[in-house]
C-alpha cells in the first residue's frame, strides 16, 4: 500500500465539489450494477501513456448499495508537501475524502452509495497512471456479531447505561486494586489497550481484564462482570517511551475464553477502514477516568462524544503527531486520568455497528480545556493486530 497524505477537509471537499466547468469534457458518471464491474483509469491509459500535465478529471460511480474501489497500478508523482502538485482524491462519504500520491495500490469502501474520484495534475507534471475497479459490496448476513450497543434510559448524560457498551473492558492493577486503564474486547480471547498502560515492567501476573462492568464500587448492578487472568501481553515493538507516544498500542490475551452474551462482546475492527482518518466525524470515548483533573476516578463508566480533527488540524495543534494518530476535541471535554487505553467508537451510518476507530493515548494536561486529545488510530495497526493473533481467535469482520 502506498502512503496517503491529507490536507484540510474543507479544501478537499472544494476540489471534489460540483463545479462542472473545471472538468470540462473529462467528467464522467456511471451507475454500477451489482455483480458487474466499472472501471476508472487515467486519460491515455489504454494507449499505455501517462495522463497529461495540467489536467482535471472527475469520475462519479453510483449504485443502490455500498461500493468498493481497488486501484492497481497506482503511480502518481510524489510532491514535497502532501501531494500538493499531482493528486488523486477519492470521496467515499459525505465527510470522507482521501488524498493520494505515490506508488502502490488502494482499496477503499464507501460509507454510502457513491464514490467520486478526482485527478488533478500540475502544469509541469511528467504524468502518471492508474487503473481502478469499482464494484458493489455484497450485503453481508449477520453471520457474526460485533459492535452492538444496548439500549439505555439515560438521555443526554455522561454516565453510560449498565452494559450499554459490551466491548468495554478495564485493566485491573492487582496491587493498587483499581481500574488502571481502559481496554476494548476484539475477539473472545484478546483486548486492545495503550502500550503505556502496561509498560515494559508489567507481567501478566500483575494485572487482570475486567469485562461486563459498570460501577466499580458495587457488585450487584450487573451479573455480567468477570475478571479474567492474563496469559500474554504484546507491546508494539516500536513503542518507544518516553520520547514519543507513537505506536502506543498493546494486545492482551486472556487465559480463558471471554464468554459473549448480550452484555459482553467485541467491537468491530476497522478492516474496511484501515486508511480512514474519521475526520469530521464524531466518536464516543469511554472510561472510568477522573471527572476533573486531579480528582479521583469515576465509579461508573463515563462516555463523551468528541469530534475528530483533520490531520492538518491535528498537526497544527500537536506538531509531533503523525498519520498513525488522530486528534479529538470537544470544548470543555476530553479523556482524563485513567481513561487511557479506552476506545474511540465510530458508529457506522450504514449498519449502526460500533467500529474501534482509536485508543486513548494522551489528553490535554488539564483534561479538556481546549487542547485536543491524541489517540492511536487502530486502522494503522491492523497488520500488527492480526500478526499477533497466534491461535486465530475469530474476529467478526463485519462493520
Amino acid at each position: 500500500m502506498l502512503g496517503s497524505f491529507f490536507g484540510p477537509l474543507v479544501f478537499l471537499l472544494g476540489l471534489v465539489g460540483s463545479n462542472e466547468a473545471q472538468y470540462g469534457s473529462c467528467d464522467y458518471e456511471e451507475s454500477v450494477i451489482p455483480g458487474k464491474s466499472s472501471y476508472i483509469f487515467n486519460p491515455g491509459y489504454t494507449e499505455n501513456r501517462n495522463y497529461p500535465p495540467g489536467i482535471s478529471c472527475r469520475w462519479t460511480a453510483k449504485s443502490n448499495q455500498s461500493l468498493q474501489i481497488k486501484c492497481e497500478p497506482f503511480i502518481i508523482p510524489k510532491s514535497p508537501n502532501r501531494c500538493s502538485l499531482d493528486a488523486v482524491l477519492i470521496q467515499t462519504g459525505r465527510n470522507d475524502v482521501h488524498r493520494y500520491c505515490g506508488t502502490g495500490s488502494l482499496d477503499l469502501v464507501s460509507n454510502n452509495n457513491e464514490i467520486t474520484v478526482v485527478l488533478r495534475s500540475d502544469p509541469t507534471s511528467p504524468g502518471g497512471r492508474f487503473f481502478c475497479v469499482v464494484q458493489t459490496v455484497p450485503e453481508q448476513k449477520d453471520s457474526c456479531r460485533c459492535g452492538w450497543k444496548n439500549p439505555t434510559r439515560i438521555v443526554g448524560g455522561e454516565t453510560t447505561g449498565i452494559n450499554e457498551y459490551p466491548m468495554m473492558a478495564g485493566i485491573i492493577d492487582y496491587e493498587l486494586r483499581i481500574v488502571h486503564c481502559g481496554a476494548t474486547i476484539i475477539n473472545n480471547r484478546q483486548v486492545l489497550t495503550a502500550a503505556h498502560c502496561i509498560g515494559v515492567n508489567v507481567t501478566p501476573a500483575d494485572i487482570g481484564i475486567l469485562v461486563g462492568e459498570h460501577d466499580i464500587r458495587r457488585g450487584d448492578e450487573t451479573t455480567a462482570t468477570v475478571l479474567h487472568p492474563i496469559a500474554r501481553i504484546v507491546l508494539h515493538p516500536y513503542w518507544n517511551p518516553p520520547t514519543s507516544y507513537d505506536n502506543d498500542i498493546a494486545i492482551i490475551t486472556t487465559e480463558r475464553v471471554i464468554d459473549f452474551n448480550a452484555q459482553v462482546g467485541p467491537a468491530c475492527l476497522p478492516f474496511q477502514r484501515q486508511y480512514d482518518t474519521f475526520s469530521g466525524n464524531y466518536v464516543d470515548v469511554l472510561g472510568w477516568g477522573s471527572l476533573q483533573f486531579g480528582m479521583r476516578q469515576s465509579d461508573t463508566l463515563q462516555k463523551i462524544q468528541v469530534a475528530v480533527l483533520t490531520p492538518a488540524e491535528c498537526q497544527r495543534a500537536r506538531p509531533r503527531t503523525n498519520s498513525n494518530q488522530m486528534c479529538t476535541l470537544a470544548q470543555g471535554k476530553d479523556s482524563c486520568q485513567f481513561d487511557s487505553g479506552g476506545p474511540l467508537l465510530f458508529r457506522s451510518p450504514a449498519t449502526k455497528r460500533l467500529i474501534l476507530a482509536g485508543l486513548v493515548s494522551f489528553g490535554s494536561p488539564s483534561c479538556g480545556e481546549g487542547d485536543p486529545g491524541i489517540n492511536t488510530r487502530v486502522g494503522a495497526y491492523m497488520n500488527f493486530i492480526i500478526a499477533n493473533n497466534y491461535f486465530k481467535y475469530p474476529y467478526c469482520q463485519l462493520e
